[in-house]
């Protein structure tokens, strides 16, 4: 009897002590530790989510400074005489650059260049059969319309800044233009 009596003993403080415990809440310690577990869970899943959408904003924001570029072009040459100097965009797809240039005597002069960031790819820049662009006095482009091709290396998406070739007007598509042919090998 005497037995059974400090067992149901040991019981009752094992019980009155588990009790205190779990009504005492948890440690700063418990918690930090489950805090910074989420933490790092949450980082593995948004990180990715983050920079594919900073990429697709760096390649709308660039194809749409690509465009005020070639639009202040075309405001530049508006109304100048022929023998004045006259200012071209020339494209460098091969390194993902462009400049904003003015021809003088006896050089040109680079009135902008741009690097683009590293997740745009410059694909390609074709007006006419030259990868320079320019406006007559009239604002009409000279060699003619044409497309530049860009590129998001993150989801591979293109963006298309298209010079209407009569016109001159400059916009910014998800699409190629229409007067696009495509050629398969």
């Amino acid at each position: 009897m005497k037995k059974l009596k400090i067992v149901e003993v040991r019981l009752q403080v094992k019980f009155q002590y588990s009790e205190n415990l779990l009504s005492r809440g948890f440690s700063l310690l418990e918690v930090s530790v489950v805090l910074l577990v989420f933490g790092v869970l949450l980082m593995g899943i948004a990180v990715p989510q983050m920079n594919r959408a900073l990429a697709a904003f760096r390649l709308e924001s660039n194809a749409q400074s690509i465009a005020a570029d070639i639009r202040e072009l075309q405001q530049r040459n508006l109304g100048e005489e022929p023998d004045e100097s006259i200012t071209s965009l020339k494209f460098y797809p091969s390194v993902d650059k462009y400049h904003l240039k003015k021809t003088a005597h006896p050089l040109p002069i680079i009135l902008k260049s741009v690097q683009l960031p590293a997740s745009v790819n410059l694909v390609e820049a074709k007006f006419g059969s030259s990868q320079e662009l320019s406006f007559s006095k009239t604002g009409a482009p000279f060699p003619g319309g044409g497309t530049v091709t860009l590129q998001d290396r993150v989801s591979g998406k293109f963006k298309y800044v298209i010079v209407a070739a009569i016109t001159g007007r400059v916009r910014v598509s998800d699409q190629p233009p229409e007067s696009w042919e495509i050629f398969s090998p």
